[in-house]
């Protein structure tokens, strides 16, 4: 409806069917762009580059749209600003704490090798799946 409205509107629900439009034109980009930029970050020291710089490129085009959409005043853009500073910082304090805790664990240690029992069982599992494959393809 947001997007077909009614031709009866009145100006208030005119104005707020507008802004939903103006809010999804920027906001759904951008949300694609933080997935992509998530998807493609560094996991392990591997990253993927493009994915990145796609990520990235999504996400800047978005937020120069809303800014666009919105037309903000300077109050506005120094409101904004604080905000995403206080946001950023949140988020670094959340990452440095998962930084934090993970190093306080005990980390893997090394385990027993397995007993013959259990090599027994691992080997006659892999092999019924190996069979399985083979006689279905």
């Amino acid at each position: 409806m947001a997007f077909l409205p009614p031709e009866e509107l009145i100006s208030s629900e005119e104005a707020a069917a507008e802004s939903l439009k103006l809010t999804l034109s920027w906001a759904i980009p951008w949300t694609m762009g933080l997935y992509i930029v998530a998807s493609g970050a560094p996991i392990y020291h591997e990253s993927t580059i493009s994915r990145l710089i796609l990520g990235w490129g999504l996400t800047l085009y978005s937020t120069w749209i809303m800014f666009i959409a919105w037309s903000p005043n300077t109050d506005m853009i120094d409101d904004a600003a604080f905000s995403a500073f206080g946001v950023i910082v949140a988020y670094i304090i959340y990452l440095y704490s998962i930084r934090v805790t993970e190093s306080l664990g005990p980390g893997d240690s090394v385990t027993k090798p397995l007993q013959e029992n259990e090599i027994k069982h691992v080997s006659e599992t892999l092999l019924s799946n190996l069979k399985e494959r083979g006689s279905n393809q």
